[in-house]
């Protein structure tokens, strides 16, 4: 998951609805990466119960089933997208923040 913070290039995380998202998901999996370069990792443990990573260079090299993108950071528009996603992956872009580098092969837009 890229994004936990209540809105874009903030580290806000109060009334974050990703935690809504990411409770529902860990009813089918307790695999989960949650990305985010401004959430800050103990306050997310603390408030949520949740890990989060805050360095893209820790995902940025890794395969994923899926990549969904929940809030649109400035600085996930650098990621390697394609390169990150395992074969026959999935992009879920709930913000429409990667259109411009849309590719029917992966790309959902919700």
């Amino acid at each position: 998951m890229l994004g936990f913070t209540f809105k874009e290039n903030c580290n806000d995380i109060r009334n974050t609805k990703v935690i809504d998202i990411v409770s529902e998901l860990r009813r089918y999996t307790k695999n989960i990466t949650i990305c985010d370069p401004y959430a800050i990792p103990e306050m997310t443990k603390h408030e949520y119960g949740v890990d989060i990573v805050s360095d893209l260079k820790q995902v940025e090299n890794q395969k994923y089933d899926t990549i969904l993108l929940c809030v649109k950071h400035t600085e996930f528009a650098d990621l390697p997208i394609e390169q990150m996603l395992k074969e026959n992956g999935i992009l879920c872009d709930l913000k429409g923040f990667y259109r411009s580098k849309r590719n029917e092969k992966y790309y959902i837009e919700i």
